[in-house]
C-alpha cells in the first residue's frame, strides 16, 4: 500500500480544494473539496496492531452525507453573495472574523460552522422551508 508523503495539502484560513482518493490501494489527489461522509470500519480487537491502522486505510467507500453537502454548497453561496438576509450585528461580526488584517483569524472549518449557523437562523424564509425538506426526505438521507 502506498503512503502520502505530504497529507496535508490545504490551507487552514481557506476552503479545502483538494482531497486525497484512495483507488485500489494508491493514493491520488483529487482537485476538489471532500464531500462530508464517513467510513464504516471494522471492529478490531488491538487497534494499535499495524493490521488495524492497515484495515482502516483500505476503505475505498466512504457513505454520503446529501444534506451536508447541500448545505455547504448553500453557504458557500450565501458568502460569495454578501451574506444575504443578516442582521447590521451579524454583518458586523462576520466582517471582524473575515478580517484578512486580524491578528487570530478563524481558521476555515471555524468561520464555515459560525456561517453555517447563521444561515440557519437568518437565512431567508425560503430557503429554510427548502432546507427542513432535505433533511426530511427518506430519499436524501445517505448517497
Amino acid at each position: 500500500m502506498a503512503v502520502v508523503d505530504k497529507p496535508i495539502i490545504n490551507k487552514p484560513y481557506e476552503e479545502p480544494t483538494k482531497h486525497w482518493v484512495f483507488e485500489e490501494k494508491q493514493p491520488r489527489l483529487a482537485e476538489d473539496r471532500r464531500p462530508a461522509g464517513f467510513f464504516i470500519a471494522q471492529r478490531t480487537r488491538d487497534n494499535s496492531s499495524p493490521v488495524a491502522a492497515e484495515q482502516l486505510m483500505l476503505y475505498d467507500e466512504q457513505s454520503g452525507l446529501v444534506p451536508v453537502n447541500e448545505i455547504r454548497r448553500r453557504v458557500k453561496e450565501w458568502r460569495r453573495s454578501g451574506y444575504p438576509g443578516t442582521t447590521k450585528i451579524t454583518q458586523d461580526l462576520l466582517r471582524h472574523w473575515n478580517d484578512p488584517n486580524r491578528e487570530r483569524k478563524l481558521f476555515f472549518c471555524q468561520r464555515e460552522a459560525a456561517e453555517t449557523l447563521i444561515w440557519l437562523v437568518e437565512a431567508p424564509l425560503l430557503k429554510s422551508r427548502e432546507l427542513s425538506y432535505l433533511l426530511t426526505s427518506p430519499t436524501t438521507q445517505r448517497a
